[in-house]
Protein backbone atom coordinates (compact mmCIF):
# COMPACT_ATOMS: atom_id res chain seq x y z
CA UNK A 1 0.00 0.00 0.00
CA UNK A 2 1.22 3.44 -0.66
CA UNK A 3 2.69 5.54 2.40
CA UNK A 4 -0.47 7.92 3.10
CA UNK A 5 -2.93 4.71 3.11
CA UNK A 6 -0.82 3.16 5.70
CA UNK A 7 -0.53 6.10 7.86
CA UNK A 8 -4.62 6.52 7.73
CA UNK A 9 -5.26 2.92 8.42
CA UNK A 10 -2.71 2.77 11.44
CA UNK A 11 -4.48 6.54 12.72
CA UNK A 12 -8.33 5.12 12.23
CA UNK A 13 -7.09 1.75 14.02
CA UNK A 14 -5.67 3.82 16.60
CA UNK A 15 -8.47 6.22 16.89
CA UNK A 16 -10.97 3.06 16.94
CA UNK A 17 -9.35 1.67 20.43
CA UNK A 18 -8.78 5.03 22.07
CA UNK A 19 -9.69 4.16 25.53
CA UNK A 20 -13.72 5.99 26.61
CA UNK A 21 -11.49 7.40 29.79
CA UNK A 22 -10.17 10.10 26.65
CA UNK A 23 -12.65 12.49 25.35
CA UNK A 24 -13.36 12.19 21.86
CA UNK A 25 -12.07 15.45 21.34
CA UNK A 26 -9.22 15.68 24.05
CA UNK A 27 -5.75 16.07 23.56
CA UNK A 28 -5.44 12.30 25.03
CA UNK A 29 -7.53 11.48 22.18
CA UNK A 30 -5.61 13.32 19.47
CA UNK A 31 -2.09 11.80 20.74
CA UNK A 32 -3.64 8.48 20.47
CA UNK A 33 -4.48 9.45 16.59
CA UNK A 34 -1.18 11.04 16.03
CA UNK A 35 0.78 8.22 17.67
CA UNK A 36 -0.94 5.77 15.27
CA UNK A 37 -0.64 7.63 12.17
CA UNK A 38 3.12 7.63 13.11
CA UNK A 39 3.30 4.03 13.78
CA UNK A 40 1.11 3.63 10.13
CA UNK A 41 3.99 5.31 8.52
CA UNK A 42 7.45 4.24 10.16
CA UNK A 43 7.89 0.85 8.65
CA UNK A 44 8.45 2.57 5.00
CA UNK A 45 11.54 4.17 6.64
CA UNK A 46 13.04 1.60 4.63
CA UNK A 47 13.25 3.50 1.84
CA UNK A 48 16.28 4.99 2.71
CA UNK A 49 18.37 2.02 1.69
CA UNK A 50 18.01 3.16 -1.73
CA UNK A 51 20.80 5.27 -0.70
CA UNK A 52 22.90 1.55 -1.19
CA UNK A 53 21.63 0.76 -4.51
CA UNK A 54 18.19 -0.53 -6.22
CA UNK A 55 19.09 -3.74 -5.39
CA UNK A 56 19.62 -3.97 -1.59
CA UNK A 57 16.85 -2.22 -1.39
CA UNK A 58 14.68 -4.60 -3.51
CA UNK A 59 15.78 -7.49 -1.11
CA UNK A 60 15.43 -5.46 1.94
CA UNK A 61 12.27 -3.14 1.33
CA UNK A 62 9.38 -4.99 4.29
CA UNK A 63 11.50 -6.62 6.05
CA UNK A 64 12.77 -5.97 9.54
CA UNK A 65 10.84 -2.81 10.15
CA UNK A 66 7.74 -5.12 8.88
CA UNK A 67 8.24 -7.96 11.23
CA UNK A 68 5.32 -8.44 13.75
CA UNK A 69 8.50 -9.93 16.09
CA UNK A 70 10.18 -6.00 16.05
CA UNK A 71 6.69 -4.27 16.87
CA UNK A 72 7.47 -3.33 20.04
CA UNK A 73 11.42 -2.51 19.12
CA UNK A 74 10.22 0.19 16.85
CA UNK A 75 7.32 1.33 19.42
CA UNK A 76 10.13 1.23 21.76
CA UNK A 77 11.81 3.76 19.59
CA UNK A 78 9.32 5.67 18.43
CA UNK A 79 8.37 6.66 22.01
CA UNK A 80 12.13 8.23 22.47
CA UNK A 81 11.49 10.24 19.59
CA UNK A 82 7.27 11.29 20.67
CA UNK A 83 8.36 12.12 24.02
CA UNK A 84 11.11 13.96 23.27
CA UNK A 85 9.01 15.88 20.85
CA UNK A 86 5.94 16.62 23.52
CA UNK A 87 9.39 17.65 26.12
CA UNK A 88 7.99 14.84 28.62
CA UNK A 89 4.32 16.19 28.73
CA UNK A 90 3.08 12.72 28.32
CA UNK A 91 3.68 9.39 29.78
CA UNK A 92 5.61 6.91 27.26
CA UNK A 93 2.80 4.45 27.86
CA UNK A 94 0.74 7.47 26.08
CA UNK A 95 2.26 6.27 23.03
CA UNK A 96 3.16 2.76 23.21
CA UNK A 97 -0.08 1.36 22.33
CA UNK A 98 -0.85 3.18 19.38
CA UNK A 99 1.92 3.36 18.15
CA UNK A 100 1.95 -0.59 18.41
CA UNK A 101 -1.37 -0.71 16.22
CA UNK A 102 -0.46 1.97 13.85
CA UNK A 103 2.81 -0.40 13.06
CA UNK A 104 0.15 -3.75 12.90
CA UNK A 105 -2.18 -2.06 10.38
CA UNK A 106 1.01 -1.37 8.15
CA UNK A 107 1.89 -5.09 8.67
CA UNK A 108 -1.34 -6.04 7.68
CA UNK A 109 -1.83 -3.43 4.64
CA UNK A 110 1.66 -4.67 3.30
CA UNK A 111 0.55 -8.52 3.64
CA UNK A 112 -1.98 -8.21 1.09
CA UNK A 113 -0.07 -7.30 -1.71
CA UNK A 114 2.39 -9.04 -3.74
CA UNK A 115 5.87 -7.91 -2.36
CA UNK A 116 5.98 -10.69 0.28
CA UNK A 117 6.67 -9.48 3.71
CA UNK A 118 9.44 -10.21 6.26
CA UNK A 119 6.69 -11.00 9.02
CA UNK A 120 9.39 -12.66 11.49
CA UNK A 121 12.67 -11.02 10.73
CA UNK A 122 14.97 -11.52 12.00
CA UNK A 123 14.72 -14.98 13.02
CA UNK A 124 13.42 -16.08 9.31
CA UNK A 125 13.92 -13.90 6.16
CA UNK A 126 11.41 -15.46 4.57
CA UNK A 127 8.23 -13.18 2.90
CA UNK A 128 4.51 -14.04 3.42
CA UNK A 129 2.33 -12.75 0.63
CA UNK A 130 -1.32 -12.98 0.00
CA UNK A 131 -1.18 -10.77 -3.39
CA UNK A 132 -5.33 -9.74 -3.31
CA UNK A 133 -4.34 -5.61 -3.77
CA UNK A 134 -1.86 -3.52 -5.97
CA UNK A 135 0.10 -1.21 -4.24
CA UNK A 136 -1.87 1.23 -4.60
CA UNK A 137 -5.31 0.73 -4.03
CA UNK A 138 -7.77 4.18 -5.08
CA UNK A 139 -10.79 2.14 -2.77
CA UNK A 140 -8.73 1.21 -0.26
CA UNK A 141 -7.30 4.82 0.36
CA UNK A 142 -11.13 6.55 -0.44
CA UNK A 143 -12.07 4.38 2.53
CA UNK A 144 -9.47 5.34 4.71
CA UNK A 145 -9.34 8.98 3.53
CA UNK A 146 -13.35 9.18 3.68
CA UNK A 147 -12.84 7.76 7.39
CA UNK A 148 -10.57 10.59 8.24
CA UNK A 149 -12.25 13.14 7.18
CA UNK A 150 -15.16 12.45 9.33
CA UNK A 151 -12.88 11.67 12.43
CA UNK A 152 -11.15 15.33 12.49
CA UNK A 153 -14.59 16.72 11.28
CA UNK A 154 -17.20 15.32 13.64
CA UNK A 155 -14.58 14.58 16.70
CA UNK A 156 -17.46 13.65 19.48
CA UNK A 157 -18.22 10.37 17.07
CA UNK A 158 -14.55 9.76 15.91
CA UNK A 159 -14.35 5.98 17.83
CA UNK A 160 -17.19 5.24 15.50
CA UNK A 161 -16.39 6.79 12.64
CA UNK A 162 -13.31 4.88 12.97
CA UNK A 163 -14.69 1.85 13.55
CA UNK A 164 -17.16 1.84 10.37
CA UNK A 165 -14.32 2.60 8.35
CA UNK A 166 -12.38 -0.60 9.40
CA UNK A 167 -15.39 -2.45 9.05
CA UNK A 168 -15.95 -1.14 5.22
CA UNK A 169 -11.91 -1.95 4.74
CA UNK A 170 -12.85 -5.68 6.33
CA UNK A 171 -15.51 -6.08 3.88
CA UNK A 172 -13.46 -4.74 0.99
CA UNK A 173 -10.49 -7.09 1.57
CA UNK A 174 -12.85 -10.01 1.78
CA UNK A 175 -13.80 -8.65 -1.58
CA UNK A 176 -10.61 -8.90 -2.83
CA UNK A 177 -10.34 -12.45 -1.34
CA UNK A 178 -13.24 -13.78 -3.77
CA UNK A 179 -11.83 -12.38 -6.77
CA UNK A 180 -8.40 -13.65 -6.12
CA UNK A 181 -10.07 -16.79 -5.41
CA UNK A 182 -11.91 -16.39 -8.72
CA UNK A 183 -8.80 -15.43 -10.99
CA UNK A 184 -6.86 -18.35 -9.46
CA UNK A 185 -9.95 -20.55 -10.40
CA UNK A 186 -9.36 -19.26 -14.00
CA UNK A 187 -5.97 -19.73 -14.27
CA UNK A 188 -6.65 -23.52 -13.05
CA UNK A 189 -8.93 -24.10 -15.93
CA UNK A 190 -6.67 -22.92 -18.54
CA UNK A 191 -3.31 -25.01 -16.48
CA UNK A 192 -2.33 -28.10 -17.62
CA UNK A 193 -2.08 -30.89 -14.40
CA UNK A 194 1.80 -30.24 -13.65
CA UNK A 195 1.55 -26.17 -13.96
CA UNK A 196 1.54 -24.46 -11.09
CA UNK A 197 -0.73 -21.29 -10.90
CA UNK A 198 -0.43 -17.83 -9.80
CA UNK A 199 -2.79 -14.75 -10.20
CA UNK A 200 -1.67 -11.43 -8.92
CA UNK A 201 -3.39 -7.79 -7.84
CA UNK A 202 -3.74 -5.22 -11.04
CA UNK A 203 -4.15 -1.70 -11.02
CA UNK A 204 -7.02 0.54 -11.78
CA UNK A 205 -9.74 -1.98 -10.77
CA UNK A 206 -10.06 -4.92 -8.13
CA UNK A 207 -11.22 -7.13 -11.00
CA UNK A 208 -7.78 -6.65 -12.93
CA UNK A 209 -5.93 -9.65 -12.65
CA UNK A 210 -2.50 -11.11 -14.01
CA UNK A 211 -2.49 -14.86 -14.37
CA UNK A 212 0.63 -16.71 -14.85
CA UNK A 213 1.11 -19.88 -15.13
CA UNK A 214 4.51 -22.09 -14.55
CA UNK A 215 5.82 -24.67 -17.32
CA UNK A 216 8.91 -25.92 -17.35
CA UNK A 217 10.78 -24.09 -19.18
CA UNK A 218 7.80 -21.12 -19.73
CA UNK A 219 6.13 -18.89 -17.62
CA UNK A 220 2.48 -18.15 -19.41
CA UNK A 221 0.95 -14.73 -18.32
CA UNK A 222 -2.18 -13.46 -19.43
CA UNK A 223 -4.07 -10.06 -18.63
CA UNK A 224 -7.68 -10.27 -17.36
CA UNK A 225 -10.38 -8.95 -15.69
CA UNK A 226 -13.12 -10.75 -13.71
CA UNK A 227 -16.60 -10.62 -14.29
CA UNK A 228 -18.24 -7.37 -15.28
CA UNK A 229 -17.15 -3.78 -16.41
CA UNK A 230 -13.43 -2.93 -14.85
CA UNK A 231 -13.10 1.00 -14.53
CA UNK A 232 -15.93 3.37 -14.56
CA UNK A 233 -16.61 4.59 -18.50
CA UNK A 234 -16.77 8.18 -17.12
CA UNK A 235 -13.32 7.49 -16.07
CA UNK A 236 -11.54 6.20 -19.01
CA UNK A 237 -13.19 8.72 -20.99
CA UNK A 238 -11.16 11.55 -18.97
CA UNK A 239 -7.84 9.89 -18.98
CA UNK A 240 -6.61 8.55 -22.39
CA UNK A 241 -3.64 6.63 -20.69
CA UNK A 242 -5.86 4.55 -18.51
CA UNK A 243 -8.42 3.30 -20.61
CA UNK A 244 -5.19 1.96 -22.90
CA UNK A 245 -4.16 -0.01 -19.86
CA UNK A 246 -7.70 -0.92 -18.95
CA UNK A 247 -8.39 -2.36 -22.17
CA UNK A 248 -5.52 -4.65 -21.89
CA UNK A 249 -7.47 -6.36 -19.72
CA UNK A 250 -9.71 -9.01 -21.02
CA UNK A 251 -12.55 -11.40 -20.14
CA UNK A 252 -11.22 -14.60 -18.92
CA UNK A 253 -12.82 -16.52 -22.06
CA UNK A 254 -10.69 -14.40 -24.24
CA UNK A 255 -7.17 -14.26 -22.31
CA UNK A 256 -4.25 -13.79 -24.48
CA UNK A 257 -1.47 -15.82 -23.09
CA UNK A 258 1.84 -14.90 -23.81
CA UNK A 259 4.75 -17.02 -23.55
CA UNK A 260 8.13 -15.80 -21.68
CA UNK A 261 11.45 -17.74 -20.91
CA UNK A 262 12.24 -19.40 -17.17
CA UNK A 263 14.84 -18.80 -15.86
CA UNK A 264 18.01 -20.53 -15.75
CA UNK A 265 16.51 -22.18 -19.09
CA UNK A 266 17.60 -20.25 -22.34
CA UNK A 267 18.27 -21.41 -25.79
CA UNK A 268 20.96 -19.11 -26.01
CA UNK A 269 24.74 -19.83 -24.55
CA UNK A 270 24.90 -15.81 -23.90
CA UNK A 271 21.65 -15.57 -21.87
CA UNK A 272 22.69 -18.48 -19.51
CA UNK A 273 25.78 -16.74 -18.95
CA UNK A 274 24.62 -13.31 -17.96
CA UNK A 275 21.76 -15.11 -15.76
CA UNK A 276 24.68 -17.13 -13.90
CA UNK A 277 26.48 -13.62 -13.84
CA UNK A 278 28.08 -12.49 -10.16
CA UNK A 279 26.83 -9.47 -11.01
CA UNK A 280 23.28 -10.97 -10.95
CA UNK A 281 23.26 -12.39 -7.76
CA UNK A 282 20.90 -9.81 -5.97
CA UNK A 283 18.36 -9.82 -8.97
CA UNK A 284 18.02 -13.71 -9.28
CA UNK A 285 17.42 -13.66 -4.95
CA UNK A 286 15.04 -10.90 -5.39
CA UNK A 287 13.03 -12.50 -8.38
CA UNK A 288 10.12 -14.25 -8.63
CA UNK A 289 9.11 -14.79 -12.10
CA UNK A 290 11.84 -13.75 -13.71
CA UNK A 291 12.08 -13.84 -17.33
CA UNK A 292 14.66 -12.45 -20.77
CA UNK A 293 12.94 -9.03 -21.93
CA UNK A 294 15.10 -9.04 -24.47
CA UNK A 295 18.60 -9.69 -25.77
CA UNK A 296 21.13 -7.70 -27.70
CA UNK A 297 24.39 -8.79 -29.14
CA UNK A 298 25.83 -6.15 -31.46
CA UNK A 299 29.67 -5.49 -32.41
CA UNK A 300 32.41 -4.54 -29.34
CA UNK A 301 28.61 -4.92 -26.72
CA UNK A 302 26.43 -7.06 -25.53
CA UNK A 303 23.49 -7.31 -23.01
CA UNK A 304 20.90 -8.87 -21.80
CA UNK A 305 18.13 -7.76 -20.22
CA UNK A 306 15.91 -9.53 -17.08
CA UNK A 307 12.93 -7.97 -15.43
CA UNK A 308 10.47 -10.36 -13.27
CA UNK A 309 7.02 -10.61 -14.26
CA UNK A 310 5.80 -9.48 -11.12
CA UNK A 311 6.72 -5.85 -12.06
CA UNK A 312 5.41 -5.64 -15.53
CA UNK A 313 2.42 -3.90 -16.84
CA UNK A 314 0.54 -4.00 -20.15
CA UNK A 315 2.10 -2.06 -22.61
CA UNK A 316 4.45 -0.05 -19.76
CA UNK A 317 8.08 0.04 -19.68
CA UNK A 318 8.75 -2.62 -17.42
CA UNK A 319 9.96 -2.08 -13.92
CA UNK A 320 12.64 -3.34 -11.79
CA UNK A 321 14.41 -4.19 -15.50
CA UNK A 322 17.92 -4.97 -14.69
CA UNK A 323 20.52 -5.65 -17.55
CA UNK A 324 23.69 -7.35 -17.93
CA UNK A 325 26.21 -5.84 -20.03
CA UNK A 326 30.00 -6.57 -21.23
CA UNK A 327 32.62 -5.09 -23.90
CA UNK A 328 34.41 -7.99 -24.33
CA UNK A 329 33.39 -11.39 -25.09
CA UNK A 330 35.16 -12.77 -22.54
CA UNK A 331 35.06 -10.47 -19.86
CA UNK A 332 32.76 -10.32 -16.81
CA UNK A 333 28.83 -9.14 -17.06
CA UNK A 334 28.44 -5.72 -15.36
CA UNK A 335 24.80 -4.83 -14.02
CA UNK A 336 23.27 -1.69 -15.67
CA UNK A 337 19.97 -0.28 -14.22
CA UNK A 338 16.88 1.08 -16.31
CA UNK A 339 14.22 2.89 -14.84
CA UNK A 340 9.87 1.83 -15.60
CA UNK A 341 7.09 2.92 -14.98
CA UNK A 342 6.61 3.04 -11.55
CA UNK A 343 7.01 5.55 -9.67
CA UNK A 344 9.87 4.21 -6.71
CA UNK A 345 11.37 2.18 -9.43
Amino acid sequence: MDTLSHGLSGALLACACTPRRHRPAGREARVWLLAGFVGGVFPDIDFLLRAFGTLFYLQWHQGPTHSLLLVPVWAWLLVQLLSLACRGRYQWQTFFIPLCLGLLAHIAGDVITSYGTMLFAPLSMARFSVPVAFVIDAYFAAIVVLGMAIVLRWPAISRQAALVSLLMLTGYVTFLFSQHQAALSAARAAAGPDEAVYALAQPLSPRHWKLIRAQDDAWLQAHVRIRGESVAPVLLALTPGLRELAEAYRPVDTARWQRHPRMPAADEAAVGSAWRAPALQGFRAFAEFPTVLESDHGPGRACVAFVDLKYTLPGRRPSYRFDACRSDPQGPWQLERRRGSLWLD
